[in-house]
């Protein structure tokens, strides 16, 4: 957990325009848990307002890995 530096998503610019850096919430109390077996959760709370917004989350360790992203579409 200590390696955990922090989440932040971004709007897409290809199809949802502007880019707007957030830092993300954790969903309760949990945030990041360790399943085991090299296994990680993060709980993450989106805002209501990434309603039809298309968004890539971006994860950052302290372990020189760069590019850890993901995509999401919101309904």
């Amino acid at each position: 957990p200590a390696s955990f530096l922090g989440v932040e998503s971004f709007e897409t610019p290809a199809s949802c325009g502007a880019v707007g850096a957030m830092m993300e919430v954790a969903a309760g109390t949990s945030g990041l848990q360790y399943l085991g077996d090299g296994y990680w959760q993060f709980n993450w709370k989106t805002p209501k307002s990434y309603s039809g917004e298309c968004r890539t989350m971006s994860l950052d360790l302290d372990d020189g890995v760069t590019n850890r992203t993901a995509d999401f579409e919101f309904k």
